[in-house]
């Protein structure tokens, strides 16, 4: 009888150092579980904490790229509206030049022809004046030469009457021929100085439009190539932001990368930690019931022992 109850107290206290090892093992589980969300939280705030970071740092760098970009495009265009506004400007100065002096040398072409036009004139008058008083002179030596006595004794009054009735009227014709080839060579030469005129005006025309012709040639020419070298730069600007955004982007997906693998990372050794705490809880339950189990039978054998 006495062994039977010996052995109901054996198994009443392996039972509660069980027990009680199962609810120590459940308190340690617990605290793991704690530790192991803890844990799991902390890295997925991280993992949101270094999304945001990476989003900002994104953000700002594009930003950067996006403003160095539109500044330098900024001073692009402003150079290039800066240098075709001169261009222009030029252009309309030398077209304004090339006027001015086409205009001052068909006016001293006029100048000119007035100048030789009155001298015509003038000689022509001339000479019709210096024919009358020739001719009058002529008619007084004439009627002169009619006189008897006047010069050489019995010739002067015979020759002035030859003279006088055949001379004058040779004298006036030959007056008035020599006035009419006198006109006509005045309308001549006014003729060829009104052709010589109006050659000179169309080569001074000529020689105007060709030099606008060219002006407007080189400044477009001028334009056009600092058109080019704007879209070149432009292009060159634009090409180069691509390139740093890409870039940028790139990173920015490593980065992405980055923390997803350090919060697979973290979560996995969180997970180790958890298991292995778990099983050294289970190790240490099982240690605790075993160290109980045989220290308690060393102390029942202890108490059977003979007392004598």
């Amino acid at each position: 009888m006495g062994w039977m109850l010996s052995a109901v107290g054996t198994a009443l206290e392996t039972y509660g150092l069980v027990k009680g090892a199962a609810i120590n093992r459940q308190a340690e589980n617990t605290q793991v579980q704690g530790i192991y969300n803890s844990e799991k939280a902390n890295a997925k705030a991280a993992l949101e904490a270094g999304k945001f970071q990476t989003d900002a740092r994104r953000i700002q760098a594009l930003s950067g790229v996006q403003g160095s970009l539109q500044t330098t495009l900024g001073q692009i265009y402003g150079n290039q509206t800066t240098s075709m506004l001169i261009t222009n400007s030029n252009r309309t100065m030398q077209l304004q030049q090339t006027n001015a002096a086409t205009q001052r040398e068909i006016g001293s072409q006029r100048v000119d022809f007035t100048d030789r036009t009155n001298r015509l004139g003038f000689d022509s008058a001339k000479q019709k004046g210096e024919r009358f008083i020739e001719n009058g002179v002529q008619a007084r030596e004439n009627t002169l030469n009619m006189v008897p006595g006047s010069g050489v004794i019995g010739t002067r009054g015979l020759a002035g009457g030859v003279a006088q009735m055949v001379g004058g009227d040779t004298t006036q014709i030959r007056e008035q021929t020599m006035n009419m080839l006198t006109d006509e060579q005045y309308t001549l030469n006014l003729g060829q100085n009104t052709r010589t005129l109006s050659s000179q005006r169309e080569t001074s025309e000529a020689y105007q439009a060709k030099m606008e012709t060219s002006i407007n040639q080189n400044a477009d020419a001028t334009i056009g190539a600092i058109q080019k070298g704007a879209s070149i730069s432009a292009g060159a600007a634009k090409q180069g932001a691509g390139i740093q955004t890409a870039g940028i982007n790139q990173a920015y997906g490593l980065e992405i990368k980055a923390n997803d693998v350090t919060f697979e990372g973290r979560n996995e050794a969180a997970l180790i930690n958890k298991n292995s705490a778990e099983e050294a809880a289970h190790l240490r339950m099982a240690a605790t019931v075993v160290t109980g189990f045989f220290r308690d039978m060393d102390r029942r054998l202890e108490e059977m022992k003979p007392k004598y």
